[in-house]
């Protein structure tokens, strides 16, 4: 484990990095790239989505999409249906 000693609370840091990674369909793009690229180069899908607050599911989900339809197709897609 990590014995460095922080200044800011490592829980807090980690939710403000999830919300982050969440803010913007750029930001959610990146991330999905960020973890496909993790688990190619050999991290488990599980461990990944741990620690994104994301499912494994959806970790395997973006690998699928990516190896099938390329990194383009990791794009959010537009909300559909009536306005709020």
């Amino acid at each position: 484990m990590n014995k460095r000693k922080y200044n800011t609370d490592p829980e807090m840091l980690l939710q403000q990095g999830k919300a982050i990674m969440s803010s913007s369909d750029e930001s959610r793009y990146h991330f999905r790239v960020f973890a496909v690229n993790m688990v190619l180069s050999g991290c488990s899908a599980s461990q990944i989505g741990a620690m994104a607050g994301v499912s494994k599911v959806a970790v395997t989900g973006w690998v699928k999409i990516a190896d099938e339809q390329g990194f383009e197709a990791l794009r959010p897609k537009g909300h559909k249906g009536r306005a709020a």
